[in-house]
């Protein structure tokens, strides 16, 4: 009795290493030579997002570098609208000019702390269809207010190996009840590199931050700009950061930065990288 192809393919994952292919390298000695991009996550280069968005980038060695505990790699960070609240987020990592980068995703909190981190096991294999080719895909549901930024980024644990996914032909000819026809499965190698898509769609308003513009309005009205002023939101920030208070801080920040105070992202920095 012929097995499904579909069946077949659930059973084996997708994933395999072809004998009569020489793997590539496993190591990136670009990525290995380069140093980490910044001081702390803090200081990371965040990419602000809109309410609703579709971006298409490459990770790559043009991108910057850090090191996520288990291994260094090239990423890409973003930081959620200030507006949103609850988001569906959806990421795919194309499989495109024989390689593919296997995915992580790690999700942080207010404080930039890493709260939960999305394996590439957790990605499904789409198949290539008339609005993408083959990708790892993920959809998921987040609170941008409790997880308002995320960094993707390789697993590398598997790197050089190849992922092999059915010929187009093979899946029209089993969803017809057709002869399998005799083609070329498309493989791609595991890479430290990539072609990354995202969609953010916002379902909700946070409402949080409209009320914090409306008290920085309020106060704008009231405050010059004058030296005492400058100095209370620097020595404030300051001393929020040593104690920990990182939304505090970036609360006093925002302040500082509709008031048009000087020098407030500096002192913020400065701090972070101190502490």
């Amino acid at each position: 009795m012929k097995k499904s192809w579909f069946a077949l393919l659930g059973a084996v994952g997708l994933l395999g290493c072809s004998s009569a292919d020489q793997p590539q390298s496993s190591i990136d000695t670009t990525l290995v030579q380069t140093d980490v991009c910044c001081e702390s996550l803090v200081t990371l280069p965040w990419t602000p997002l809109e309410l609703n968005e579709s971006l298409e980038f490459s990770i790559n060695h043009n991108s910057p570098v850090w090191d996520f505990k288990t291994h260094k790699s090239y990423f890409s960070a973003f930081k959620f609208n200030q507006r949103a609240g609850n988001v569906e987020l959806t990421i795919r990592s194309v499989m495109a000019q024989g390689e593919v980068l296997q995915p992580l995703v790690a999700l942080l909190d207010v404080n930039y702390n890493v709260v939960k981190t999305i394996k590439s096991s957790e990605f499904d294999v789409r198949f290539s269809d008339a609005f993408a080719k083959n990708r790892y895909e993920k959809q998921l549901s987040l609170d941008a207010t409790k997880t308002p930024y995320f960094i993707i980024y390789a697993d590398s644990s598997r790197l050089g190996e190849k992922v092999v996914v059915p010929h187009p032909a093979k899946l029209r000819a089993e969803k017809n009840g057709d002869p399998l026809p005799i083609v070329t499965d498309p493989s791609y190698f595991i890479s430290t590199n990539g072609f990354i898509h995202i969609d953010v769609e916002s379902k909700s308003l946070s409402g949080v931050n409209n009320q914090n513009r409306a008290v920085v309005r309020s106060q704008a009205r009231k405050l010059s700009v004058l030296p005492e002023t400058q100095s209370y939101y620097h020595t404030s920030i300051e001393k929020a950061v040593q104690a920990g208070e990182i939304p505090k801080a970036l609360s006093l920040l925002d302040e500082a930065k509709a008031l048009g105070i000087e020098g407030a992202q500096e002192v913020f920095v400065k701090a972070v990288n101190a502490k």
